[in-house]
């Protein structure tokens, strides 16, 4: 529903550092239908607001993801596209918002070298799997669906918007050895201001959204920041993040390193998404991991 400025580079499509662009056919749906009723308002931005973008497939990924055991999970979201490699302690790979499994394929060669099982997953309505909503509360669906059909899960490594779905599902109790997070987000507040200002929602309608979403999703707000339940958590947690990041500023990760007890922090001289592809990270992570068992 809506356009990137550059798809590569803002999978998410907006954030509080760049432009979110919404077609003027459809903000002019949105305040027909709002001036008509908040709570019509409210249902037209849900259609906006959980739709993610489709994200291509380099040549490189889609290589890597054909000589993967398929499998498809269900959720109450629908079927959701898992892709297996490898033997071993199990280890799970989350995208981030309007992403794919494939986006996180440069880590598979090093971790099944390093004796691991690798999941990957397309989280609903991203990738190959079902649905044309997603949501925190969907990414959080199948993950779980995945640590019942192949965990427990030794370590995760996720990837933005993906890394709070990880510590929201974590919160609720799975338990891993250890995390790694990629770029991620410590608080949703930005995103969701240039979201309404960009579309010109108003706090009537906003407060119906949000109260309508947490009945759909069965999920609070204010528990949906991943620095809400941070200082919970006792997972080892090692944070990964681009300084030249224009999707999650750097200060994200580290706000979210700050609350999240024993947490520790790296950064690269790279972006949201060629971190998912830098030699050096990509380390990091494998490293981080294979601690396990030690």
């Amino acid at each position: 529903m809506y356009e990137m400025d550059n798809p590569e580079a803002n999978p998410l499509g907006f954030n509080d550092q760049s432009t979110f662009r919404i077609p003027a056919v459809v903000r002019i749906a949105y305040q027909i239908a709002n001036a008509m009723s908040p709570v019509l308002g409210a249902a037209v931005a849900r259609q906006i607001f959980f739709r993610p973008p489709r994200a291509s497939y380099r040549e490189e990924q889609k290589a890597v993801l054909a000589m993967a055991q398929l499998a498809s999970l269900h959720t109450r979201h629908g079927l959701v596209q898992a892709y297996g490699w490898g033997e071993g302690p199990a280890v799970l790979l989350m995208h981030g918002w309007g992403g794919h499994a494939g986006q996180m394929t440069e880590l598979v060669v090093p971790l099944t070298k390093a004796g691991h099982r690798v999941i990957a997953l397309d989280a609903p309505a991203h990738g190959r799997s079902a649905g044309h909503l997603s949501s925190i509360a969907h990414f959080a669906a199948a993950i779980a669906a995945a640590a019942y059909a192949f965990g427990p899960f030794h370590a995760v490594i996720a990837h933005s918007f993906g890394a709070a779905a990880t510590a929201h599902q974590m919160a609720k109790g799975m338990t891993v050895s250890r995390a790694v997070f990629v770029a991620p987000q410590a608080r949703f507040t930005g995103y969701w201001h240039l979201f309404r200002q960009t579309l010109g929602v108003q706090e009537r309608a906003w407060e119906v959204l949000r109260a309508r979403t947490e009945r759909w999703l069965k999920v609070s707000y204010d528990e949906l920041h991943p620095e809400t339940v941070a200082p919970r958590m006792r997972t080892p947690l090692l944070i990964l993040h681009g300084e030249t990041d224009r999707m999650t500023p750097l200060s994200e990760g580290q706000a979210l390193a700050r609350v999240w007890p024993g947490a520790e922090f790296r950064s690269f001289d790279c972006g949201h998404l060629t971190i998912l592809r830098d030699w050096r990270a990509l380390v990091a992570a494998a490293e981080f991991v294979k601690c396990i068992g030690r």
